[in-house]
């Protein structure tokens, strides 16, 4: 089997920014601070944009970039140290726009900060990258198609212990799901594939089930956090998706 496993990639480049600004829409007004700790202070993350406002948190360079272009860390490279390495930098970042600006403008608009005020030039590239592939197992699924008749939380989701309500993006004001989407699952089983080993690079998981609709199964595994190794007495994620579900992730490179 022939599994392509190539994505869009971007290379951001500290470079003296001239021609190579995006163009596009830009902030009426912004601000850009290094955030400052004040004493007893937990600062809180945080990245928005509505009401002709764009607001940035207590945020270091990754998750702004990665926000602008709307793209994952793996499809990030070479991006200068300064703005990628810990211990890192954090900003507040507040800026002004018009109060009918759509999402897609906003970002528009803070790849063009980006690119002026950090001197960050983004190129754009296809690359062949360490990914996995979710495909089915050879002793077929062991999970069932959910159907307009089924009701509930169709796919009981345990990390760790704790369980998951709804699927990674779901709205909490709809009813619960009757089952899991091939895409949503990935959304979970990105979580703990999404923590590479040091030194190794974050892999994307692409879907080669085939599977199409909703699906109905109970998945428990456990992962680690934050350069914690998963906890005792759980199934890491390869072996639970393979023995509850039917279904194999497999390391993957390019075209194998």
């Amino acid at each position: 089997m022939r599994i392509s496993a190539r994505c869009m990639a971007w290379m951001l480049l500290g470079l003296p920014v001239v021609a190579q600004t995006p163009a596009g829409p830009e902030f009426e007004v912004s601000s850009i601070k290094l955030f400052q700790r004040q004493a007893g202070q937990r600062p809180i993350q945080a990245l928005s944009c509505m009401n002709g406002r764009f607001l940035a948190t207590y945020e270091s360079v990754p998750p702004i970039v990665r926000w602008a272009y709307n793209i994952e860390d793996f499809q990030i490279y070479e991006m200068p140290k300064w703005a990628s390495d810990a211990p890192y930098v954090f900003f507040d970042i507040e800026a002004k726009a018009a109060s009918d600006t759509t999402e897609a403008q906003y970002r528009l608009m803070v790849q063009k900060l980006v690119a002026e005020r950090f001197k960050l030039v983004a190129h754009r590239e296809m690359r062949s990258v360490p990914a996995y592939a979710l495909a089915v197992g050879k002793n077929g699924i062991k999970m069932k198609l959910a159907t307009p008749a089924d009701e509930g939380l169709g796919a009981k989701i345990t990390i760790n212990g704790s369980p998951m309500q709804a699927p990674p993006g779901s709205s909490k004001d709809l009813a619960p799901p009757i089952g899991f989407t091939m895409a949503q699952l990935i959304g979970v089983l990105t979580l703990p594939l999404g923590i590479p080993p040091p030194g190794e690079q974050c892999r994307p998981i692409v879907d080669k089930t085939g599977l199409q609709g909703q699906y109905r199964f109970s998945l428990d595994f456990g992962m680690g956090v934050a350069g914690f190794p998963m906890p005792d007495g759980f199934t890491d994620v390869f072996t639970a998706v393979r023995q509850q579900l039917g279904l194999e992730l497999q390391q993957v490179y390019g075209a194998v």
